[in-house]
């Protein structure tokens, strides 16, 4: 992936954040182009015509940014949620901050809660990359009937997992 892949997707997620009634239909929209030319490009390499191949993409791709539209959004608001359970400990605990002790066990029930909201978010991700992977091959499979369903399905939720860990 480079820059000017992941840049949409970026700028996605930052209007799913700020404004979620503008940044969802933005982020389906972003998705739907970028996913369907994925399936557009593979559709043809495997023999589809262009008119084709523009058919498959249409509709296999706008229920492939359905996938990512729904996956960038629980994301966005868990983080959000994660960074509000942060706001909220610390604020409960700011007149305690002599109280060592207090603040420690808090710490760790926040850095579970957060870890626990990361590797969630991970599994979200991959299980998301997962299932765009089977959209796309099946709609492949309409031009290629030896195209597996499954082909590349783990090693997409590997690339979902691992290119979410700098968002982490």
């Amino acid at each position: 992936e480079t820059i000017g892949n992941t840049m949409p997707y970026t700028l996605s997620l930052m209007a799913i954040a700020l404004a979620p009634e503008v940044g969802i239909p933005v982020s389906f929209a972003v998705t739907w182009a970028s996913e369907g030319q994925d399936i557009y490009e593979d559709a043809i390499r495997n023999g589809a015509s262009p008119r084709q191949a523009q058919g498959l993409a249409e509709v296999y791709g706008a229920f492939s940014a359905t996938v990512e539209t729904a996956g960038d959004t629980f994301f966005v608001q868990g983080m959000g949620k994660a960074s509000g359970l942060f706001a909220k400990a610390l604020g409960h605990n700011v007149a305690r901050l002599a109280a060592g002790e207090v603040l420690k066990r808090s710490g760790w029930a926040i850095g579970k809660e957060v870890a626990g909201k990361m590797l969630l978010d991970f599994f979200n991700q991959g299980g998301q990359e997962y299932v765009e992977q089977i959209i796309r091959n099946a709609a492949v499979k309409t031009v290629n009937e030896n195209r597996p369903l499954l082909e590349g399905a783990v090693d997409a939720f590997v690339a979902g997992v691992v290119g979410t860990i700098p968002y982490g």
